[in-house]
């Protein structure tokens, strides 16, 4: 991405004003990779750069963590008026409906959807709970019953058209299952080395053929 368009959407979602006190600002190089870290009182922002890419359209990344209010504690109380005034409102007037939104759709189990032209899910992805800034944690697996079951809910077999192919690939204690429909694909990841555990499945991803998802599916 371009640097100074970058930098725009993070003033636009975050003006200096609203930042706080300029804590600390880190830069981290490792080969072609380059992050750069700034802290401030209300807020973290971390930018990634490759810079083997063209200069000024070497970002890959950028990530904007609140601190202030609710966002800075799980017990921070009810009536804590955050510092900086954003909203799930804000955003959809700034740039409009999500083409991504994911919804909690079991306990410790969520469902993330791409949306299409046609704003119809062409991308479904079922996995647990991970936060949405990544960070290294055990891997977590959910049991394969309950996929099946939200599956059925977001895809009935009535809607799936005729079954084409089902191939299942092994590798190590991993079976990765494509199950090919007329008009969609689904794709399990099961790990098998430990069987005496319920949660067996990692992830599991729906997608949908149809050319309002760019896959030019009937």
């Amino acid at each position: 991405m371009a640097t100074g368009k970058v930098s725009k959407i993070i003033d636009e979602l975050i003006p200096e004003s609203e930042r706080g006190v300029l804590l600390n600002r880190m830069i981290e190089a490792m080969g072609a990779g380059e992050y750069q870290v700034v802290e401030y009182q209300n807020v973290k922002i971390s930018r990634y750069f490759v810079r083997y890419l063209p200069a000024n359209h070497d970002e890959k990344s950028a990530t904007v963590v609140r601190k202030d209010g609710p966002c800075s504690s799980a017990t921070a109380p009810r009536n804590h008026v955050p510092v900086i005034e954003l909203n799930n409102t804000d955003l959809h007037t700034r740039y409009g409906d999500p083409v991504v939104e994911r919804f909690v759709v079991r306990p410790s189990i969520t469902l993330t959807a791409a949306y299409g032209t046609d704003r119809a899910a062409c991308w479904m992805l079922i996995e647990p709970m991970r936060p949405i800034i990544p960070r290294d944690e055990p891997t977590k697996y959910m049991r394969r019953e309950v996929v099946t079951q939200i599956i059925d809910e977001v895809l009935p077999e009535a809607d799936r058209g005729e079954l084409l192919r089902s191939v299942v690939t092994k590798s190590g204690c991993n079976d990765f299952e494509i199950i090919d429909y007329q008009h969609v694909t689904v794709s399990r990841s099961t790990q098998v080395c430990d069987l005496l555990k319920p949660e067996t499945e990692g992830e599991a991803t729906v997608t949908r053929k149809n050319p309002a998802c760019g896959n030019g599916g009937k």
